[in-house]
């Protein structure tokens, strides 16, 4: 298996989830008691809607689908979460500007190419070691001001896996939080979590990887099914 990175100038402009907890059946008696049992874990998947695009950006499109070979590759993708928290949110106190520009060095100058430096997300961090397969989590939100509300979508650096919070309790700045799917990799307390979880997809199926052409590539969309990061880490081998 390969692993490719996700190609420069393709963007993604529609995120649609594919798949959530699920349950291995349910059973009901004689006096109409249902008991159902949930399955403990699931793969993350989802459908990418594609940016219109043309020239270089709709030739890497091309590559990427090539590339994931109908399933048998695998992409690194970034869920660049349009709801997470805000810098606000976590008590940061940005400009207009700052947050659409980025911040300069100390002297007002910025890099060689004329960039800022970009404003990112801080990172929480956990406060106790987690093993492969929980389903629950503590996690220190100092950094976060104090805050990690439900729904909210985080990984932990160093490990494919997008996790998202169903419910949270707080003792001060501690949250313990229920997750969905469970734990990808084991981590030790201060491990760093982020809001710009990463994962690795491969394609559902060997038609899950569409566009056409016109005056450009418009339309096309990748559906793509998480590779848990046990099974990239041992078959996996990057370009």
């Amino acid at each position: 298996m390969l692993l490719y990175d996700w190609p420069i100038g393709v963007n993604v402009n529609r995120f649609t989830p594919k798949s959530g907890p699920v349950v291995y059946g349910a059973s009901q008696s004689m006096t109409d008691f249902v008991q159902t049992v949930a399955a403990p874990t699931g793969l993350v998947s989802f459908e990418l809607g594609i940016a219109p695009c043309k020239g270089e950006a709709a030739r890497h499109l091309r590559a990427l689908v090539i590339g994931l070979a109908a399933g048998a590759n695998a992409v690194r993708w970034t869920h660049p979460d349009p709801d997470r928290m805000s810098y606000r949110d976590m008590g940061l106190t940005l400009t207009n500007s700052q947050e659409a520009n980025g911040v300069p060095w100390d002297n007002g100058l910025p890099w060689d190419n004329g960039r800022n430096w970009t404003v990112g997300w801080p990172s929480a961090t956990l406060s106790s070691s987690v093993a492969l397969g929980d389903g629950i989590v503590a996690i220190d939100t100092t950094n976060w001001g104090g805050e990690l509300d439900i729904g909210t979508i985080f990984g932990i650096s160093g490990q494919f896996g997008i996790y998202t919070v169903s419910a949270v309790q707080f003792a001060g700045s501690i949250a313990t939080a229920r997750i969905w799917p469970t734990i990808r990799r084991p981590a030790a307390a201060g491990s760093l979590v982020t809001l710009r979880p990463t994962i690795a997809g491969r394609l559902v199926s060997p038609d899950a990887g569409q566009w056409s052409r016109r005056e450009y590539v418009d339309g096309a969309t990748v559906t793509l099914v998480e590779v848990p990061d046990q099974v990239i880490r041992r078959y996996a081998t990057a370009l």
